[in-house]
Order: structure tokens, then sequence, then C-alpha cells
């Protein structure tokens, strides 16, 4: 195990988009993630995944998402959310994700907070939060949906979808996305995180780059086996929650830790059966749930 303050020193110089191009470089071949896509599972090597992110930020750069805008993004844990939140971040842009459980009121309500230029919704269900206000969200320019499979009847200028997009994004290397990585100031802010809104509505925390890397470094240091040898997760919690966004996004690139996202949330009983994960992340309200 690497010295912690020196470790520390390094990561507060350093952003995700940068971490996954330079482990891109260093480790191409190897297995970064695994998502199930029509009942099978897709195994994505860094260097795959490093080009998945840099052709989303082109993707999104084409949509005019700049340097300090934010983007919103609603849905469950998939590879999909983390290529928009990483390709987001790698164009300077601050990304924020909603909890799916939100009502349509609270997304309008974190959507007007946030100034988000883009929403990204999972699929139809989430694109029905927003609709009924996208007109009326004088910072919001466009609807990205992943999953577009029950979107055959919706007609709305704003709407775009995922799929299209990345398309049309055209072929990348690793290298454009180190050179996006590089340009990014590790002071700036990365990601909003929104409380739970016990006490009134979410108050939302912004999270430098440099900060974010070195907090989740302290995982790895306390867990040695992290960094040791490879172990499979489930990515399943919240990625709008940091601890979620820990598990799919950040400790993969620090360690060894290879997450898997499952094809959804309620069949996680069958995830946990087809990946056997030999690190599990949980909190007490989905063992209750499990339960």
């Amino acid at each position: 195990m690497r010295d912690a303050a020196e470790w520390y020193a390094e990561l507060r110089t350093k952003n995700a988009p940068l971490l996954l191009a330079e482990r891109a470089l260093r480790e191409p071949a190897t297995v970064a993630y695994r998502a199930k896509h029509l009942g099978l599972y897709r195994e994505r090597t860094w260097r795959e995944y490093a080009k998945l992110v840099a052709r989303t930020a082109r993707a999104l750069g084409e949509l005019g998402l700049a340097r300090g805008e934010r983007i919103a993004i609603l849905g469950d844990a998939c590879e999909e959310w983390v290529l928009c939140d990483l390709g987001a971040q790698a164009l300077g842009a601050i990304t924020y994700g909603i909890y799916p459980t939100a009502s349509a009121t609270e997304v309008e309500y974190q959507m007007r907070d946030g100034g988000a230029t883009i929403f990204v919704a999972e699929n139809q269900e989430y694109v029905d939060k927003i609709l009924p206000y996208a007109d009326a969200l004088p910072d919001l320019r466009w609807i990205v949906v992943i999953d577009d499979s029950a979107m055959f009847a919706y007609d709305h200028p704003k709407l775009r979808t995922f799929a299209q997009l990345f398309e049309a994004a055209g072929d990348v290397e690793v290298e454009d996305l180190e050179r996006l990585g590089q340009a990014i100031d590790p002071r700036s802010g990365a990601f909003i995180v929104y409380t739970s809104g016990t006490s009134g509505h979410p108050k939302g925390a912004l999270i430098t780059h440099g900060t974010h890397l070195a907090a989740a470094a302290n995982m790895v240091l306390h867990s040695s086996t992290l960094a040791e040898r490879p172990h499979r997760t489930v990515a399943y919690l919240p990625l709008c929650h940091i601890f979620g966004r820990d598990i799919g996004v950040t400790l993969p690139l620090l360690s060894q830790l290879v997450p898997h996202f499952g094809e959804s949330l309620e069949d996680l009983p069958q995830t946990l059966f087809e990946t056997a994960p030999t690190v599990l992340f949980t909190v007490p309200r989905y063992l209750q749930k499990f339960a």
C-alpha cells in the first residue's frame, strides 16, 4: 500500500476523467466493469470505458454543454448514468443526480435550484416527471433519454435520444479523454450532491474534483484488500448519493474493484446471484427491503 499523504496530494491534482484515461493507457485490456443488457452481461475494458466516456463527452458538447454549466441525471444505477456523468465532467460541466423516487414537483425544484441545461432521463417514467415543466424551466435546453423503447408517441422539441447523440459523435481515442481531463482545474466543481431534504427543500453541496478523489481514497486505504486483488461488487445504490457514486464510479478508478450493473433494480436478488460479489456495499434501508 502506497504512502497515504503522497497519494492524497497526488489525487488533489487530478479529476475522475483524467484518472480514467490514465488507467486506460496503463491497463487497456483489464476489465473495468460489467453491465447487463437484454439478459447478457457486457464486459467493458478500461480502454473501452475511456472511449465511451470520451464519445459521450463529444455528444454532450454537440448539444452545447459548456464548462461550468450543470447537467441533471435521473434514473437508477446503470452504465449510461456513469457515461453521462463522467462525459459531462470531462467538459468541465457540473453534474448532479436526482433521486429516482423524487416526485415531479421535487424534480422541478432541483432543476430550478441546480440550473441544469440538460436533463438526462433513464427512461419514459422519468421523462414524464420533467415534461410538464420542460417549457417553464428557463435554463433547460435538452432532455436526453437513455431507454426510449416506450417513447414512440412522444413529440417534444427538447427531446433527444442518447443512442442518436452517441452514434453521431463518431470515433474517439483514449487520448481525447486525456486531453479533456488535463484541461480541468482540480479545484473546480465536479458534481453536486443534494441532501435528503428532511427539513425543507434539499440543499445542494458542491464537491470539487480533487477533494472528492482524495476523500474516496480513504476507503481504499482503510480496506486495503480493494487495492491488493480484484473484487466484484454490485452497483445498485443511487448514483446521486455520494456513497453510491463511490461504489459505481470512484473506487473502481482507485482500486481493483469491478462494479456490476444489473438490468433492473427490481432484479437485485438475481443480480447478486449471478455476479456473486466478493465485496458488497450497502445501507440498512436496502437490507430491510431485501429481507
